[in-house]
């Protein structure tokens, strides 16, 4: 059973990026099958993690450009949380490169609330934006 499935709530409504999120979800669900259903060894778990890990900087980077040329006012703001959430996960890698395995599922977990929470919140502002109206009051 999929950790998370794709619903139409987190449409972004741009098509690329919605594509990216996807493989995001994608890429969760497959660290959860190697977790908690094949139970995989450290070298199974750590390529899905380094996969996971590099596709969203990956998402983070094209995200940031086209908000760059859309001239979005709260680019910064959205960058900075871009960085703070891949310095989080970096360090998670380091420890998993280490030997703590288990560390792996709170990467998940971490991971899971992080983009769910950044999507339908801070996501929805930049679409809402391009959208043409005006953006609500910041809950983050």
């Amino acid at each position: 059973m999929a950790l998370i499935s794709w619903l139409p709530a987190y449409s972004v409504n741009i098509p690329p990026i919605d594509a990216q999120h996807k493989s995001l979800f994608d890429l969760l669900n497959q660290l959860h099958d190697e977790i908690t259903v094949k139970q995989s060894g450290h070298a199974a778990i750590g390529e899905v993690l380094e996969k996971l890990i590099q596709y969203t900087k990956t998402h983070f980077e094209l995200e940031e450009r086209f908000l760059e040329s859309m001239k979005y006012p709260e680019i910064a703001k959205h960058k900075a949380k871009h960085a703070a959430m891949t310095q989080k996960v970096m360090k998670f890698q380091e420890e998993f490169a280490s030997g703590n395995t288990a560390i792996a599922t709170e990467v998940m977990n971490f991971m899971l609330t992080w983009l769910t929470h950044h999507i339908l919140h801070t996501d929805k502002r930049y679409s809402a934006f391009l959208k043409g109206e005006r953006l609500p009051k910041d809950a983050d």
